[in-house]
């Protein structure tokens, strides 16, 4: 399944040799995200490949790069929180908050982590002897 951007996602823009475009980056509420020079492009829907293209060609359009010689990277630091709401014969039935990381938290090895192994946002779920297995943050947890 591939990952699509949304709201209040993070990610990360990589151009070498370019620390003023280089950063992270955070999709608005109105799906789109802010470039240095560049102006607004929207994002919300887009797969990492699809939103690279629309970065370079914002960057090209605007006269920043020439189009033979830009190259980027995009990826993922952070997908935005996602309540689900669980019932059903489970234990803890409910709103449940998906990839939730409080204030405190957001440390650079922390969102760095979260950044290396994009995870579903629709979580996959199991009922197993009455309990819910929620499958968050590459490990199982049960409610």
């Amino acid at each position: 399944m591939t990952m699509r951007y949304s709201p209040g996602d993070r990610f990360n823009v990589t151009v070498p040799g370019m620390e003023e475009f280089t950063g992270d980056y955070v999709i608005n509420v109105d799906g789109r995200v802010i470039l240095p020079f560049a102006g607004e492009v929207p994002a919300i829907g887009t797969t990492n490949v699809e939103l690279q293209k629309r970065i370079e060609a914002a960057y090209i359009k605007a006269g920043i790069f020439k189009k033979q010689g830009l190259k980027l990277a995009v990826r993922p630091v952070q997908y935005a929180p996602i309540n689900v709401y669980v019932q059903g014969a489970v234990f803890g039935p409910g709103r449940s908050v998906i990839n939730n990381i409080k204030d405190s938290d957001k440390t650079e090895k922390v969102l760095t982590k979260y950044g290396d192994a994009p995870l579903d946002r629709a979580p996959q779920s199991d009922i197993h002897q009455g309990r819910a297995l929620i499958f968050e943050g590459g490990a199982c947890k049960w409610l």
